[in-house]
C-alpha cells in the first residue's frame, strides 16, 4: 500500500566505507520485487514504526551482514527526501537516514542474508565517479544524485 499510494516512508541505508577500498555494495537478491539482481546500499529497508533510525541500524547491519555494529561505529550523516516513479507504477516516498561505518575488519566476517542479498563488491571511488558522473549504470537501484552526495560524504568522512 505505501508503494501504491506513495505514502512517506522512513528508511536507513548504512554504507560500509574504506579509504583503501572505497564503498561496499550489496548485489539485491534475485528473488527481491524491485530492482533484484542490482547494486545497491551496503545495508538498506524501511524503518518500523517503533525504532529510532539508529535501532534499526543496529538489527539490519546484524541481520543482513552477521556483524555487531554499536553506536560507536555507525556514524549519522545525513537526511535524504526522495520522491519518485518507479517503472512499475509503484511510487517511492522516503525519508532516507544515512550512516557510515568505517570498515577496517575482514570480508570474511560477513555472513549474507540469502533473502536480502546475493553478494558484496568494493567500488573504489575513483569507480564511482565515473559510473556516476555519465549515463546511469544500468545495474544499480537509480538513486543518481544521493548515490553521487554519499561518495563525496565517504570522501571527507575518511578524511
Amino acid at each position: 500500500e505505501c508503494f501504491e499510494k506513495g505514502l512517506l516512508k522512513r528508511c536507513a541505508w548504512v554504507f560500509f566505507v574504506c579509504s583503501k577500498r572505497g564503498i561496499l555494495f550489496q548485489m539485491r537478491s534475485k528473488n527481491k520485487a524491485l530492482y533484484p539482481s542490482h547494486w545497491h546500499v551496503t545495508v538498506s529497508g524501511h524503518i518500523d514504526a517503533w525504532e529510532t533510525p539508529l535501532e534499526w541500524a543496529l538489527r539490519e547491519v546484524k541481520e543482513e551482514l552477521s556483524i555487531d555494529a554499536d553506536t560507536s561505529t555507525l556514524h549519522f550523516q545525513d537526511v535524504f527526501a526522495e520522491k519518485k516513479t518507479l517503472p512499475n507504477w509503484f511510487i517511492t516516498n522516503d525519508l532516507l537516514y544515512v550512516y557510515l561505518v568505517n570498515w577496517t575488519g575482514r570480508d570474511s566476517s560477513f555472513t549474507l542474508q540469502t533473502e536480502e542479498v546475493d553478494d558484496l563488491k568494493w567500488f573504489s571511488f575513483a569507480e564511482l565517479e565515473r559510473k556516476f558522473s555519465g549515463e546511469w549504470p544500468e545495474n544499480f537501484v537509480p538513486y543518481w544524485d544521493i548515490f553521487q552526495k554519499i561518495v563525496s560524504l565517504a570522501q571527507g568522512f575518511l578524511k
